[in-house]
């Protein structure tokens, strides 16, 4: 809440017309980093002043999702900025310290070492925001080099080598892949193996994907898989897996490469309060649209 944004679907809330530096402050690391579709920052002072910016645009800003990761200390939010001219919809991951607010376990103590200190949270004084990285609606494609990415695979293969069969263990490894949800797990594997049928049979009769091009349904998200198949060099490397447990959501940063071009593509996965089923895909990009 140190942001000069107002929260359109908060119903009760301090109009906020100036930035609350002090505040903001204390909970920035020295070394943070804002990676934005327009460019980034490095270091506290950077960060400050672009996030100064905030004071000068005309826009609401509505929070329709927040996420968070507790194992991984990350949380993702979906906002919809809206202004006389457009709306733009945004992603914004937030990767956290919190080891400074954890128990110092001093003797008499009845909090462990290994747990957070309620005090220190209520205080939320301490430096704690390390990294923070925004995604739009748009994409944004670049010039790849000729190097293979480690846990990549080649859509157009039709068996799988040794070497990526040992890169997909390095996967697994890297994300914790025993530990995810079994809904999670089995999509991110089929989707890995290009198994068009079993993802098919993980999403609701009434599945929706709000896409780069449009909002897609089950049928047209699966032919539309089928067909990056056919495309001459194309890969999917996993980058980030955060998951919220409690809400069956997880957030899937892959790199796309296709003939000579790559992308950063986000994926925002919402399954039903079981957990079975896939109801909902929300895709975010380098850009803003």
């Amino acid at each position: 809440l140190a942001f000069p944004r107002s929260y359109t679907n908060f119903k009760e809330q301090k109009k906020r017309d100036e930035l609350d530096r002090p505040f903001l402050r204390s909970l920035l690391c020295e070394d943070v980093r804002l990676h934005q579709p327009c460019g980034s920052r490095e270091g506290k002072e950077e960060v400050l002043s672009e996030f100064q910016r905030y004071c000068e645009m005309e826009a609401d800003i509505e929070l329709v999702h927040n996420y968070v990761d507790e194992d991984a200390a990350v949380t993702f939010s979906e906002y919809v900025l809206a202004s006389k001219k457009k709306n733009v919809r945004m992603c914004e991951v937030i990767h956290w310290d919190l080891s400074g607010y954890k128990s110092s376990g001093e003797a008499g103590s009845v909090v462990r070492p290994e747990m957070y200190d309620k005090g220190l949270i209520h205080g939320g004084s301490l430096p704690a925001m390390k990294r923070m990285t925004c995604f739009g609606k748009g994409m944004n494609l670049i010039r790849n080099g000729n190097a293979r990415e480690e846990g990549s695979a080649g859509a157009a293969a039709a068996s799988k080598t040794s070497e990526e069969m040992c890169n997909e263990l390095q996967w697994r490894r890297q994300f914790g892949f025993k530990s995810m949800p079994e809904g999670v797990r089995d999509y991110i594997q089929a989707l890995m193996d290009n198994d068009y049928e079993e993802i098919y049979g993980m999403l609701c009769s009434d599945f929706r994907i709000n896409a780069f091009d449009g909002v897609k349904t089950r049928d047209t998200f699966v032919s539309w898989l089928m067909s990056l198949r056919n495309t001459s060099n194309f890969e999917r490397t996993i980058q980030d897996i955060f998951v919220d447990h409690k809400c069956n959501t997880a957030f899937l940063h892959f790199n796309i490469r296709c003939d000579q071009k790559s992308a950063t593509v986000v994926n925002v996965v919402q399954w039903d309060l079981e957990g079975k089923y896939i109801i909902q895909i929300r895709e975010f990009g380098a850009g803003y649209k």
